[in-house]
């Protein structure tokens, strides 16, 4: 397994034997002709984003396996393949056959395993925005930043919606150079945006009327939350199973309890956690119980809300 971006980019010249070629803009990473045909070109914005562009064909199956160690991003990436023979998708791959295009969401906490068959041809490209992008930019960007990656893990297609053209548009840039650049940065502020404006639909403070009936039932979803802890509902689940239109859904429930469903949702996994804590479950085990695909994810929630890792917590209120 191949753990962090900056671990992947060194694989690409260690283990890839790919030719690394450094332009004014980007560093392109060229196949050698034994592996197949095409680049990879990365650019960077000193710590706040990436952006992986991939051209190639293989001449075998190529199979990687990647685990986020940086700092934590979320990632997205688009793919399109061009291959006339049909494909058996492999089982809890990401398989660039499974579909002409395809967006992917990367949750900065999740396992990628990744496949690419041989004589197809595979365009792509990644887009990893750290925490740092929006700490530079945002009010309360550790807020943001956790919310989204819980609508990106719980509703990934509501994730990306609309993101497509934005991403097929990068990925087909016209320009070279220095003007390619500035075209794909301003691309990912586009991308920000969507993003950011996704937060900002769950975060509804206007206030409404809310019947007897309207109360009764939002009343529940804590309770609904607590219960499927570790798979919870969608926004759009919510509303279906309540019989509640997703505006009042989001605005009631904020004008009850003073927050958005989503930054709920993370008290109540911090709160189960500190329970949890006080036991003989490992960490690893407690991340699972909660719905995080990752010790890694669960740490960097659990610092960023307690001001300390569970390990420093457990440590600190260990029962004598």
């Amino acid at each position: 397994m191949i753990t962090g971006l900056k671990a992947y980019e060194a694989h690409l010249t260690s283990s890839m034997q790919m030719q690394k070629k450094i332009q004014d803009c980007s560093v392109r990473y060229l196949f050698n002709k034994k592996m197949g045909n095409g680049y990879t070109e990365v650019f960077k914005v000193r710590e706040e984003f990436q952006i992986w562009i991939t051209d190639a064909t293989f001449h075998e199956s190529v199979k990687l396996t990647y685990a986020n160690g940086d700092d934590a991003y979320i990632g997205i990436s688009y793919v399109e393949r061009k291959d006339d023979e049909k494909h058996t998708p492999i089982e809890n791959a990401l398989d660039v056959t499974a579909k002409d295009s395809q967006r992917i969401s990367y949750p900065t906490d999740e396992v990628i395993v990744g496949v690419c068959p041989a004589n197809v041809n595979v365009k792509a490209v990644n887009v990893y925005l750290h925490t740092s992008f929006f700490e530079n930019r945002l009010p309360k960007p550790a807020v943001v930043f956790e919310v989204l990656k819980i609508i990106q893990s719980i509703d990934p297609a509501f994730f990306l919606h609309n993101l497509n053209p934005v991403l097929s548009q990068m990925l087909y840039c016209p320009f070279q150079g220095g003007s390619q650049f500035l075209f794909l940065q301003g691309k990912v502020f586009e991308i920000a945006a969507h993003l950011v404006r996704l937060y900002q639909q769950e975060d509804v403070d206007e206030k409404i009327f809310l019947s007897g009936y309207d109360e009764e039932h939002l009343c529940e979803i804590p309770n609904i939350l607590l219960g499927n802890i570790a798979d919870p509902p969608s926004i759009g689940a919510l509303a279906r199973m309540l019989a509640i239109n997703e505006y009042k859904l989001k605005a009631g429930f904020k004008q009850l309890y003073g927050a958005t469903i989503y930054e709920y949702l993370r008290k109540l996994r911090i709160e189960k956690a500190l329970s949890l804590l006080s036991g003989d479950l490992s960490i690893g085990e407690i991340a699972a119980q909660l719905g995080y695909k990752s010790q890694r994810g669960f740490t960097d929630s659990f610092a960023e809300y307690c001001g300390m890792t569970p390990s420093k917590w457990k440590r600190a209120n260990k029962r004598v």
